[in-house]
């Protein structure tokens, strides 16, 4: 696998992600194909977002773990600029 870890910033991903923790990612072509529900690392113009991204048909809703955000569909617009850089498949947290 081609993987990477990242720092966290922010606490939209607690539990799951604590804000200052590292994420471990998986650049691979298949982790980024986004063929199914998942935690990405995404980017859409200048935004970086690590997010729970879930397929609706045709639709893909941004949702967040920490109950205080709430979720948001991505627009067509958005998605033509949207890049999927890579799929979470861990986690290391603040000791």
């Amino acid at each position: 696998k081609d993987a990477c870890g990242i720092y966290v910033n922010g606490d939209s991903m607690e539990p799951a992600l604590e804000d200052g923790g590292i994420a471990l990612l998986d650049r691979s072509d298949d982790a980024k194909s986004n063929s199914g529900d998942g935690i990405y690392t995404f980017r859409i113009g200048d935004e970086l977002y690590i997010k729970r991204l879930q397929r609706q048909g045709s639709r893909v809703m941004v949702h967040s773990d920490n109950s205080v955000y709430k979720p948001w569909e991505i627009s067509d617009h958005d998605k033509a600029q949207m890049k999927i850089l890579a799929r979470v498949i861990g986690s290391f947290k603040n000791l």
